[in-house]
Parts: C-alpha cells; sequence; structure tokens
C-alpha cells in the first residue's frame, strides 16, 4: 500500500525538518517538499507532528513462563503497544526449560506469534545448556535466520550454564575470536575469584576495625 505523509517534521539521527515523506509498500520511496501523490495512495496531514523512523526494542519479554506463571502479554497486545510507542520491530527472547530443546522452546515461540503480532518482530535464543544436541540444533536454528544468542551468567542451577558450557557455546557459534581456547579458568571464573577474594579481605578489615571499636572505650574506662 502507497503512503503519503504531508508537512510532518521529519526527525533524523542527524537532522529535523519539515517536507513530505512517500512510502511504497514497506520501503521510504521519496522524501521532499510537495510530493505528488499517485492514483490510490493513502495520504495523511502530519503538520505540527514529529515523523520518526520506526523504533526497534531489541529485549522484550513477550512470552514469558517464569517460576509456574506466565507473563500477562500476548503477541497481540504487545504489538500493540508497541505500535503505540512508535515501535515498529522487537526481539523477544526464545528462553527454553533446562531439560528442553531448543527447536520444541522455538516451535512453541513461534505459534505464539505467527499471524498475531500487529509489526515485525524477530527472536534472540536463549541457550539453557550445552551439549552436541543443542550445539546442532542452534546451528540450524542459525541457517533459518536467527543469528542472536542469549546466555545466562545468573540463574545457576535454572537457566544459567557453567562457564565452561558458555565458552563452548560461544566458540562453537563463532562468537568467539578465533584461535581462543578453553583450557583454564575461564573469564568469569577468574573474575569470580578475584571479586571473592575482595569481599574476604573487606570482611576481615571490617572484622578488625569493629573490634578496635569495642576494645578502646573499655581500655580507656580501665585506665580511668
Amino acid at each position: 500500500m502507497a503512503l503519503l505523509i504531508r508537512n510532518g517534521e521529519i526527525v533524523t539521527a542527524s537532522e529535523r525538518f519539515v517536507a513530505d515523506i512517500r512510502t511504497d509498500g514497506e520501503r521510504i520511496a521519496e522524501i521532499g517538499p510537495g510530493l505528488d501523490a499517485p492514483p490510490g495512495t493513502e495520504t495523511v496531514d502530519a503538520a505540527g507532528m514529529l515523523v520518526f523512523p520506526g523504533f526497534v526494542d531489541p529485549h522484550t519479554h513477550i512470552h514469558l513462563p517464569a517460576m509456574g506463571t506466565l507473563g500477562r502479554d500476548t503477541y497481540e497486545t504487545a504489538s500493540r503497544a508497541a505500535l503505540l510507542g512508535g515501535t515498529t520491530c522487537f526481539f523477544d527472547f526464545c528462553t527454553p526449560a533446562p531439560d528442553e530443546d531448543p527447536r520444541a522452546a522455538l516451535a512453541t515461540w513461534r505459534a505464539k506469534s505467527e499471524g498475531k503480532s500487529a509489526c515485525d518482530y524477530a527472536f534472540h535464543q536463549a541457550v539453557t545448556r550445552f551439549d552436541a544436541r543443542v550445539e546442532a540444533q542452534l546451528r540450524g536454528i542459525v541457517r533459518e535466520g536467527i543469528p542472536s544468542f542469549k546466555v545466562f551468567l545468573a540463574y545457576e542451577g535454572t537457566l544459567g550454564i557453567s562457564d565452561a558450557a558458555w565458552f563452548s557455546a560461544f566458540r562453537s557459534l563463532q562468537c568467539w575470536p578465533p584461535g581462543g581456547s578453553a583450557r583454564g579458568p575461564s573469564p568469569v571464573s577468574r573474575r569470580s575469584a578475584s571479586a571473592l577474594q575482595r569481599g574476604a579481605d573487606a570482611a576481615r578489615a571490617i572484622r578488625r576495625e569493629s573490634a578496635l571499636s569495642i576494645k578502646l572505650p573499655f581500655a580507656q574506662g580501665v585506665a580511668a
């Protein structure tokens, strides 16, 4: 469908100006003052309004099974809310249960979304375990056009996976620099150990200060 938006203030990443904007299908065909409307074109007067490119929300949870509950939104309600705020595309997280295959989870998310969203959408595929079976499925999911993944470094024992597992997942999915090695402690392990050591040192320092603050008044009282 052709659309002509007249007299709006167009806002880009670098400038703002008043002009008309004509679209053909889902593409911008022309921008300029006083554009002609081809036959069959819907015309909207946007005088006094701002005309933005559609926003992209890269982090949403539309279908959200969590702790025995489900998120309130559906793709119908979430996509309408997105459009009202100027968002024309969002990414939802497809998050398998730890014992669920990625493909099974993706089938669920697709069944929830296909033909129901009022705007464009895509998926981030969460990796909640990593083994040879999951690896093969993830490679297939990439070939289908979903190259974006999420690995939880928190939620250990539920959605989170071990340092070794996420390191292997990144390397397998070519997210890790060429030549990377999984040998030795991972970056997360090293940082965790360092943080724990700093916490232990701070706790010892607090205990020493507390002991001094208790003993000193008592010693002063005896001396008096």
